[in-house]
Parts: structure tokens; C-alpha cells; sequence
């Protein structure tokens, strides 16, 4: 028996928590893609931790020969305007 008890409003896609820093960092390289130093710069030193798993789950990849880091189509699915993980249906809570 787990001594953890799970939340049922949790919500996770494709490994990642919905509002979870690895979450933000999908919805920050969906436009273009960004470098480790701005991620680092917006989300602190555990950005590389969160962009290492993101990567192990396929949903983030290193452009050859650059320091760039974009989706796959898999993450860019998670974060799109109809995906599970987008902005507007995941952080944007209006009344």
C-alpha cells in the first residue's frame, strides 16, 4: 500500500502534471524553441532537470548542431490550441 494518496483533480498528459514547471516549459518552447540559458534565465537551474525528462518522454529534442531545444510532434501535440496540455485549457482560469 502506498503511503502517498493521490489527488483525482491531478492531472497528467503524455508524463507530465498539468501546472508542473515541466507543463510551463512545454508552453515555452511552443512558438520556436528556446535556448538552456533562457530557459535557466525564466525557470532557474532545474530547467535542465525538467528538459532531460521531457526529452526521455519524447516530447522535447536538441537541434543538431545547436544549443536549441523544440518539440517533437508529440509534445507540440500536448501544447497545441487543441491539445490536452494547452494554455488556454490548462492555466487560464477566468470567471
Amino acid at each position: 500500500m502506498s503511503r502517498h494518496k493521490t489527488n483525482p483533480a491531478v492531472q497528467s498528459h503524455g508524463g507530465v502534471l498539468v501546472g508542473s514547471p515541466a507543463h510551463q516549459i512545454l508552453l515555452a518552447l511552443r512558438p520556436a524553441g528556446a535556448y538552456l540559458e533562457q530557459m535557466q534565465a525564466r525557470f532557474g537551474q532545474t530547467a535542465s532537470h525538467h528538459l532531460v525528462r521531457l526529452r526521455q518522454l519524447g516530447l522535447v529534442t536538441d537541434v543538431p548542431g545547436r544549443e536549441l531545444m523544440t518539440l517533437t510532434e508529440t509534445g507540440r501535440g500536448l501544447v497545441s490550441p487543441d491539445g490536452p496540455l494547452a494554455r488556454a485549457k490548462t492555466l487560464i482560469n477566468y470567471p
